[in-house]
């Protein structure tokens, strides 16, 4: 993901703006300890935190997610610190996380239709 400071050029009526936006750092669902149901809190991830971690132990249902760096989202490391069978996966977008994702497919659909109107 790269973050830091953007800039863009606007050109509206023939007058030349730039807009400078910060960027942010990695937002991720975060229920470090656990939970059965949904997870809700969100977790701005620190600078070196690149990644969303999307853990789940098999036969319990737990979920276990938080913001990692993308080095320790390896099974063998998290073997070491959870204990019992999981699945686990790693993304690197906003909110990534969430077991109830928003699928991109509509949001495209949406999008080109409000675009195009």
């Amino acid at each position: 993901m790269i973050r830091g400071v953007w800039a863009v050029l606007i050109i509206d009526q023939g007058v030349l703006a730039v807009l400078i936006v910060a960027g942010e750092g990695l937002q991720c669902y975060s229920c470090p300890s656990g939970t059965s149901g949904s997870c809700s809190s969100v977790q701005q991830c620190s600078a070196n935190e690149d990644n969303c971690l999307d853990l789940t132990m098999t036969g319990t249902g737990v979920k276990v997610t938080r913001c990692i760096v993308r080095a320790d989202c390896d099974f063998d490391k998290l073997k070491q610190q959870y204990t019992g069978n999981f699945k686990m996966s790693c993304c690197s977008s906003n909110l990534c996380n969430s077991a109830h994702a928003t699928p991109a497919r509509p949001l495209i659909g949406l999008w080109s239709q409000v675009w195009w109107s």
